[in-house]
């Protein structure tokens, strides 16, 4: 209850979030692209990423999730994606939006660099 607190402002309706394709997957979480409705314009669509957790996840780790999602949020650097928003409605899986980066996740990225490294140095 108190991370959900913490979030309270950038708190969004799940009606307005669409998940897509699971970019990633992990013991207990999972990594969807997903499209966020403006609130204003629902005809206004915008690319992101979705955060959220497993069917099977406890209630620890979803605590967990949402308290790194608080200790994320607010932080500013080049290489951190900003929390957008949060979806916390009751009986429903937390979700964690943040802006969609076309060349996704920072670390399979850099090996697929290692991988195209072989045949073009770069």
């Amino acid at each position: 209850m108190e991370a959900k607190a913490k979030v309270k402002d950038i708190a969004i309706s799940r009606d307005r979030v669409t998940l897509r394709d699971v970019l990633q997957e992990g013991t207990f979480g999972r990594i969807f692209h997903g499209v966020l409705l403006d609130e204003k314009d629902p005809a206004k669509e915008k690319q992101v990423f979705v955060k959220t957790v497993k069917d099977h996840a406890s209630e620890v780790q979803v605590t967990m999730m949402l308290t790194e999602s608080c200790k994320l949020r607010g932080l500013h650097h080049r290489n951190l994606l900003p929390i957008c928003h949060v979806c916390t409605e009751e009986g429903e899986k937390p979700m964690v939006l943040l802006p969609f980066m076309a060349w996704g996740n920072l670390k399979l990225f850099l090996r697929q660099c290692k991988l195209a490294e072989a045949n073009n140095p770069q």
